[in-house]
């Protein structure tokens, strides 16, 4: 594992991709990609002083969607983390956002997502 944070940590650097000092809300689906974004950022969070936010959206399209929320719970605790969730019933669409709405669900998805973390970043000032 440490080679692979020397990687990440090498590349970020090379990219200015973290900032020393940010505040950066994770979206955290409960998959696999998401849980190890939010996992290296906890490795890197002492060297970069970074404070860390997850942020679930839970669509409700699928009856266990519940456990992704628990498995959430379960792991930012794990990792002291705190978790924002949210339903996509409790987002509302800024009109500009909805009109770009195809009718496909995964469409309404992303513009949910989207409109969920902006509206954490602003109210929590983080710069990700």
């Amino acid at each position: 594992m440490s080679n692979l944070l020397d990687t990440i940590q090498t590349f970020s650097d090379k990219h200015q991709l973290i900032t020393k000092g940010s505040s950066i809300i994770i979206g955290l689906s409960g998959g696999p990609d998401s849980v190890a974004l939010l996992s290296i950022l906890k490795k890197l969070q002492h060297t970069y002083n970074l404070t860390l936010i997850a942020a679930h959206l839970d669509h409700q399209w699928r009856e266990i969607s519940y456990k992704d929320v628990l498995f959430c719970k379960l792991l930012t605790q794990q990792l002291e983390i705190p978790l924002i969730t949210a339903k996509a019933e409790e987002i509302t669409l800024p009109p500009r956002k909805a009109r770009k709405a195809t009718g496909s669900q995964e469409e309404l998805g992303r513009l949910l997502r989207r409109t969920f973390f902006e509206e954490l970043i602003q109210k929590h000032k983080a710069n990700a």
